[in-house]
C-alpha cells in the first residue's frame, strides 16, 4: 500500500538528479522516435498521484462497506485521469480489498 509513497520519492529523486525523461519499465528506448514512449518526470508525478487516488477511492469503499463490484462500477477517476485505462482497474480494487479485509 505505499506504492505512491514510493513513486512520490522516486519523482523527488528525479528531480533532483536533474533527470527530465524515464524510460518506462524496461523499455527499450524508441530508436525511430526521440523521445515518444519515454515518460517525463511529471508523467511519473501524476502516475504517483493517480494511484495515490486510486488508492484513496478503494479505502473509502472497503470503510463504507461497498464490495468489488461496486467499487470498480463508481470508480470516477476518468474525469481528472483522461489518458488513464481503467479497464485493468478490477485487478488493482482485488487486491487491495483482500489485503485491507
Amino acid at each position: 500500500m505505499t506504492f505512491p509513497d514510493t513513486l512520490s520519492r522516486v519523482v523527488a529523486m528525479l528531480e533532483e538528479a536533474g533527470v527530465t525523461f524515464v524510460v518506462p519499465w524496461r523499455a527499450t528506448p524508441p530508436t525511430d522516435q526521440s523521445i515518444l514512449g519515454w515518460l517525463t518526470v511529471d508523467d511519473v508525478r501524476e502516475y504517483a498521484e493517480f494511484c495515490r487516488d486510486l488508492l484513496r477511492v478503494v479505502r473509502d469503499a472497503v470503510s463504507a462497506g461497498s464490495d468489488v463490484d461496486e467499487t470498480v462500477a463508481n470508480l470516477a477517476l476518468q474525469e481528472r485521469y483522461r489518458s488513464y485505462d481503467l479497464q485493468h482497474a478490477r485487478s488493482f480494487v482485488e487486491a487491495v480489498f483482500a489485503e485491507l479485509r
